[in-house]
Order: structure tokens, then sequence, then C-alpha cells
């Protein structure tokens, strides 16, 4: 409505500037016929009336020629004023005209000539017909000219009160009247011809606007546009349909669909002859451009006045870059992005398929679980760009390994994951089929791979297991074989282990461990016993190694080799020995401030990954000032495996620790990755030598060359020695004979609570 009634005005308002545009051009002609009508008078009334007329006629003479004078500027400089200014002052010039008429009229009109008011009526009746043929167009100010200058004079002639200047008014009236209505119809004409072309005007504007807002869209639209005929001959299209075609657009124009080899889109465009909307979306091979593109194209017809359809016009969306965009995110959801590889969920996918299968079918099937051992290594060393590089090479070898039917998976960083389906229903045949596989990929990967200057070599640890008849999931198949995995990841590098069902059981007992072991600390289960070290010639207690017992509500006491390695695995190892420390040195302190039992040796033993954290010692200095313990006693035992990885590191630590006062221990000496360097490089203090070399160190000869060897190996470095694991007189005085220091093991005393292990001095 508000938009209308806008409209509305803006019309009215350019008909308003027309019309006084109108009286303006012939304002002129005006001023000359009234300045003719002064002058006439000048001289009639000249001998008669001098003064007065001589007055009047310079008023007039000025009057006119400001007239004449804003006349001319307006038509030269329209811009310096507003309309509605011009047209105020084109009024108050008429106005002045008018009374200045009526002036003359009043100080000249003779009431006993008759002569002379026919000729006031005369000259009168002029000026208004001049008024009413150039100031009509703008009808309030013709009708005040035209009664400004009649009106009086008709009441002029009343006023002399004789029939013949009665009947003189009574024209003068009728003049009045006619003048009326001349102006009325004149203006209602010039007013209908303003608003026609006005109409027409605005009408052409508006088409124009029109032309350039659709050739605007027709060209910058961001679709391809054509116009064809009822011939199917394309007329014109913009530009960017030649580029969705890829062809130039003189070679589109003029070209006929009834040419194109591609006619799948033909029904679409021949829809709107049939008075119907066309619509086709798929695959288009380009003539022109032998361009293969995926589009939509919609096609509606162009009808004339009488709603004949005249042509057509197409409307093109060129979709091929969001196609391949939306496959390749298809493809990435699916896939792994290093490899191309399916991911865990097409894997899952294409696993349910096979469980159900053998539901139909007497297949079994396989899934094997592959991890690649010493990655980490290579990817921490040489950095994740050959680390990348050795999977993809890795994959394409496992690639090899298989059949077609066969699916490679990669689901984590460096774990494969292979289906191996519609195996044999022979249960033998299928598990030696599985194993067949397994030893191609372990006989692929032992080749080294080249990749840049770098010669790696790797294997891989491989889970497997046979699933039949659809009686497990998807997921308990993948986790059978992840269990199966991770225990082929136990028995070493290289490895193959086949999953059966009682490494379930053992995973869930694993696994309610786990999570009672989390529970453990603040439920007050986990206890510290005290295993007492022994000198082997005064047969003294002089310290005691910590040995940590788990005392589980169901499975009663639980030992360290029971649960460490889910300790470390979980990341509990963190809390517990840090309880373990703790717990130690307080009891330590306690003892000490008591002066009670002079412990030379209190020995904790310290798990790798402990070692290895980065605010271990810190955390460790903050107990034991915490408890106020002198830390002479304390020896840290640590087992050979810690220093396999990131030796400088652990080194760097141990020497914190040596430098505050705290003694370290080799644990279980001659079990692991011995090497005579550690005891050259390492602040070690205590070399602990291994139970399995003490049992048979009287009846086997290689162990009592061993324990020999360790012992004078112990001797050169200045280490104090433990000997682990004693239960007989015989051990005792075979390791007496060799000068052995200290012993440990049953022959003494097992492992004891801590009051139990303060009754030994009393």
């Amino acid at each position: 409505m508000e938009l209308r009634e806008k409209n509305q005005q803006i019309l009215k308002d350019k008909v308003n500037l027309q019309r006084f545009k109108i009286v303006m051009r012939t304002s002129a002609q005006n001023i000359f016929a009234n300045f003719l009508a002064a002058t006439f008078f000048l001289f009639f009334f000249w001998n008669t009336q001098p003064e007065i007329i001589k007055i009047w006629y310079a008023c007039v003479i000025i009057i006119y020629l400001i007239r004449l004078i804003t006349h001319l500027i307006y038509l030269n400089k329209q811009f310096l004023f507003k309309h509605t200014i011009w047209k105020n002052l084109f009024v108050l010039q008429i106005l002045i005209s008018g009374f200045f008429w009526t002036i003359l009229m009043l100080f000249l009109f003779p009431n006993d000539s008759l002569a002379i008011q026919m000729l006031f009526a005369f000259v009168f009746a002029g000026i208004c017909s001049g008024a009413v043929s150039s100031l009509s167009a703008i009808k309030r100010i013709s009708l005040m000219f035209v009664v400004i200058l009649l009106v009086p004079l008709g009441m002029r002639l009343l006023m002399v009160n004789q029939l013949t200047q009665q009947l003189l008014a009574g024209i003068v009236l009728a003049l009045l009247i006619l003048q009326v209505i001349a102006i009325l119809r004149i203006n209602k004409t010039i007013t209908q011809s303003i608003e026609t072309q006005v109409y027409y005007e605005i009408a052409t504007d508006q088409l124009q606007i029109s032309e350039k807002f659709y050739g605007t869209i027709f060209e910058s639209a961001p679709v391809g546009i054509f116009k064809y005929n009822t011939s199917l001959v394309i007329e014109d299209c913009n530009d960017k349909f030649a580029t969705i075609l890829s062809v130039d657009k003189d070679k589109i124009n003029g070209l006929s669909f009834h040419e194109v080899t591609d006619r799948r889109i033909l029904p679409a465009i021949q829809s709107p002859f049939n008075n119907k909307i066309g619509f086709y979306e798929g695959e288009y091979k380009v003539q022109l451009s032998n361009k293969t593109i995926w589009l939509i194209l919609r096609t509606a017809p162009i009808l004339n006045k009488d709603g004949l359809v005249i042509s057509a016009v197409g409307i093109v969306e060129d979709l091929t870059e969001q196609r391949d965009a939306h496959k390749r995110i298809e493809f990435l959801a699916y896939h792994d992005l290093l490899t191309h590889l399916p991911n865990r969920i097409l894997l899952t996918d294409r696993l349910n398929q096979a469980a159900v299968r053998t539901q139909r079918h007497p297949y079994k099937g396989a899934l094997l679980f592959l991890d690649l051992d010493r990655f980490k290594n290579i990817n921490d060393s040489l950095g994740h760009q050959i680390g990348d590089l050795l999977i993809q090479k890795v994959a394409r070898r496992i690639m090899q390994s298989v059949r077609k039917e066969d699916t490679v998976s990669r689901v984590g960083a460096d774990e494969f994951v292979i289906l191996l389906p519609e195996l044999s229903n022979d249960n033998d045949i299928a598990y030696n089929q599985a194993r067949i596989v397994c030893n191609k990929i372990h006989n692929l990967l032992k080749k080294p791979f080249r990749i840049k200057e770098y010669l790696l070599h790797t294997s891989a640890c491989i889970g497997v297991t046979i699933f039949t008849e659809g009686t497990e999931s998807a997921d308990d198949i993948l986790r059978h074989a992840d269990t199966a995995m991770n225990q082929a990841k136990k028995n070493g590098q290289g490895s193959v282990h086949f999953y059966h069902k009682e490494m379930d059981i053992l995973m869930r007992k694993r696994l309610a461990l786990e999570n009672d072991l989390r529970t453990a600390i603040t439920k007050e289960e986990l206890m510290l016993y005290y295993q007492p070290i022994v000198a082997i010639e005064s047969n003294e207690i002089i310290g005691a190694e910590i040995l940590l017992r788990w005392k589980h509500p169901q499975y009663g006491f639980i030992f360290p080799i029971d649960f460490i390695n889910i300790a470390e695995d979980t990341g509990l190892i963190s809390p517990i020995g840090d309880w373990v420390i703790n717990t130690a040195c307080k009891q330590l302190a306690i003892w000490q401030k008591n002066n009670q039992f002079a412990l030379k040796h209190l020995s904790i033993n310290i798990s790798p990954k402990q070692l290895k954290e980065e605010h271990f010692y810190q955390r460790i200095m903050d107990i034991i000032k915490l408890n106020q313990v002198d830390i002479e006693p304390l020896v840290f035992e640590v087992t050979e495996s810690i220093f396999i990885d990131d030796f400088d590191n652990i080194v760097k630590k141990m020497k914190s620790f040596r430098n505050a006062g705290i003694h370290f221990s080799i644990d279980d000496f001659g079990t692991g990755y011995s090497s005579l360097s550690y005891l050259r490089t390492l602040p070690l203090d205590y070399l602990k030598i291994d139970r399995e070399f003490i049992k048979d160190v009287t009846t086997d000869k290689n162990s009592a060359a061993i324990v020999e060897t360790m012992l004078d190996i112990a001797t050169h470095f200045q280490l104090q020695v433990v000997a682990e694991g004693v239960e007989t007189e015989e051990h005792v005085q075979y390791l007496k004979n060799l000068n052995c220091p200290y012993f440990q093991g049953h022959y003494c005393q097992p492992a004891l609570p801590v009051q139990e292990f303060e009754e030994l001095f009393q």
C-alpha cells in the first residue's frame, strides 16, 4: 500500500513539473501581450491622467522586466532553485501583475463614459483570454488571474447603476464564466496530455530498467542460460553456458539439438513445446568439446500474448565439482586418507556381510589383526613423513598377499586388519589358509624398504581369529583378533597367534582386575611386604626389599607379576608407585624417629614407566621432604629392560637421584639385556643376581660359572651384590665361599607384613 501511494505521488510530482514547464515556456508571450496592453493604456490616458498613468506604467514595466528576467534565468539555470521555489516565485509575480491591472481600473475607470468603460472591458477580456491560453496548464494560477481582473471590473460596472452598464457587467460575468470553463477544459486536456506523456516516459524507463535488469541476470547469472526456437535451434546464450560446455559462444548460437550425439537431454528440450516444464539430471557428453559433465537442465516455454509457445529457455547447472567433491567425501568417510584402504567403518560393514554369508553357506572366514614392530621408533627418529611413506609401502605389500575378494583395512597408525571371507568349511584347512596368508605377509615384510636415503626393516605381529556360522558379531570378531594380536606381541616380534576361547576368559579377568585396581588404593587393598636382606658373614638382617601385595576381596592375595603389567598399560603405575614410595618412606621415618632397626638397605622396585615420567624426580623429592626421612638407606631397584629406550635420559634422571642420596640397584642381573657398558656408565651401587642362577648353583656347572662371573664383574666395578632366591644351607655356604656379601630368600625369611618384619628384631 505504501509503495502504491509513493508511486502515485511520484506521478503527481512529474505531472505538476510538466505543467509548470508549459506555463514557463509560454510565459514570454503573456509578458509581451500584457506589455502591449499596458503601453496602449499609457498612450490612451497620457493627456487626461498623465501623472497616474506614468507611475502605474513604470511599476508595470518593472514587474514585467522582473518576470522576463526570471523567465530567462529559469530557461538557462533551472537547477538554481527547487521546482517549488520557482513555482511560488511565478505565482507571486502573476498576482502582483493582476493587482496592478486592478489598480489601473480603480483609479482610471470613468463613471460617465460608456466608451471608455467598454474599452476597459474589451482590453481586460483580451488580457484574460491571453492568460487562459498561456496559464491554463496551472489551473490555480489562471483562475486567480482571471478572477483578479474580471470580478473588480464587473463590480465597478454594477456600481454605475445604469441599464447599459449593468448589461455590460452581465457580459463581463458571462465572460468570466466562459473563461473559467475554458480554463478547466484546457487544463484537463493539458493534464491528460502530460499524464499520457509521463506514463509513456515511466513505461519506457521501466522497460529500459527491465531490459537492463534481465540482461544483467542473463549475463551475470551463476548458471548457464540459453534460448532456443521451435526448431530446437539455439538463438542466444550467456557466457556461463559457454563456460560450462567449454565451447566458444559463437559456436553455440545456431546449434541445433537435433544434431547432438548425446540424446539423453532431448525429452527435456522438447517438453516446453508441449507446454510442459522439462527436467534432466545426469551425465552429458558435450559434442563440441568432448567434455563429460554432470548437469541439471530445466526448460520452460516462452509464450506470446495469445498464450502460444513461440520459443523456450533452458537453465543449466554444472554439478560436476559438487558431485566429485561428494564422491571424495564419501570415499574419505569409508577409506583411510593415507593408504586409501578401507577404514574401520567399511571394514565393519564388510565383516558383517561376511558373518551373515556364513549363515547361508558352510564357509569359514578369518580376520587377521596386524601390528607393525618398531614402527614407533622409526616414526619418532626419522619423522612422520618417512613413517607415512613406510605405511604406504607396507599397505601395498599386504595387498600383494591377499585375494581380490579379501579386504585389507587400516585401523590405526601402524595397525592393519585383513578380512579373508569364504575360506574352506573344514576347520583345519581354514586355519592353514589363514596361516599361509600370514606367512606371505611375513615374507614380503622381511624384504627391506627403500625410502629416500634410508633402508628400513620391519616385521609384524599378527593375531588371527576364525569365525563361522554367524555366531559372532563383527565387534566380537574384531575384538578376538585384537586379543590374539596382543598375545602375539607378548610372544615377540614377527609372531602369529590364533585366538581361542580361553583367551576371552583371561581378558575378562584382566578387565575385571583393571577396574578393581583403579580403586585398590582408596579401598586400602594394597599392602607392603618386607623381605629381609641378610649379611652372609654375620647372618644379620641389614635391610629389606619392599614387595607390593594386593589383597583382592574376591581372589585373595595377588602378586605384582599378575597386576603390574595392567598398571603400566593403564597408567595406574604412577599413582600406585607414588603410594608405595610414600608408604615406605613413612614407615622408614617412623623407624628412624624411634631409633629402631638401623637398616642400611631398603630397596623399592621402580617401574621403567615411572622413571621415564617427566615430573617423577620432583614428586619423589616432595614425598621424601613431606615424610622428613633420611634417604641414605633408600635403594631404587630397576630392571635391565629400562635401558632399551631413551638411555641418555634415563641415565640423567638416575644421576639426579644419585646426587640427592638415593642408591640404585640392577635387579635380576643376567636375565635381560646385559651389557658391561651399563655397569660402566650407570650410577649403580648394587647388583642383584637372579634366583634362576642361584637355584642350581650347587648342581649345575654353568649356573655356578655364571654366578662366579657376576661376582667378579661386581668386584671389578666396586658394586655390592645381593643374591636372590637363597633357599638352602648349601646355597649360603657356596655364596660365602665366593665372598658374596648379601642374600635374601626363604632360607632366612619370606616377605613379611610390617608387624611380622619388626618382630624379627625383637
